[in-house]
């Protein structure tokens, strides 16, 4: 990825389990947050296409690119087989996101020990904001905004801020 391009862009991370009461205002507040820094110049979006907030985050992308069509969702991938043990219903979930998306990445191509915690660090070394659905102080989502305030990265943590 070109560097000129980090200011311009956003990477996502987020728990893999959301809590269902709570989706439709985290993608509610998800979609005012992307329409507010699409505002200030960002244009392109980094996703993991981890289950929950990655997949939602990039769904988010995919229908705002129908009204801000400069919108570019880029999928920052582990590996090819993420989804190899996933159910069928999610598993058509990520290959529709993934049909949609303007780009895609794999960091290595089979899974490895240490696959996720390289995508996340691509996201945020490729990325000058970070959205986050981060509640726990533990696990991937809190080490990877961890690493992007480390980065420099603007954080915004929709949990702190739903709607």
């Amino acid at each position: 990825m070109e560097q000129s391009k980090k200011a311009q862009r956003c990477c996502f991370s987020g728990h893999r389990s959301l809590p269902a009461e709570y989706e439709n205002k985290i993608r509610c507040t998800l979609e005012k947050v992307v329409c507010h820094i699409a505002g200030i110049g960002y244009t392109e979006f980094i996703s993991g296409g981890a289950l929950g907030f990655d997949l939602l985050a990039a769904e988010v992308i995919i229908e705002k690119k129908k009204s801000i069509p400069q919108l570019k969702l880029i999928m920052a991938l582990p590996c090819r087989d993420q989804n190899m043990k996933w159910s069928e219903a999610d598993k058509r979930r990520y290959e529709k996101v993934l049909s949609c998306a303007d780009e895609i990445i794999y960091v290595t191509e089979k899974y490895c020990t240490g696959c996720m915690h390289l995508r996340n660090k691509f996201m945020v070394e490729n990325s000058s904001m970070c959205i986050a659905y981060k509640t726990r102080r533990n696990g991937g989502t809190s080490h990877t905004v961890d690493y992007a305030k480390e980065k420099g990265l603007g954080i915004i943590n929709i949990s702190e801020v739903l709607e």
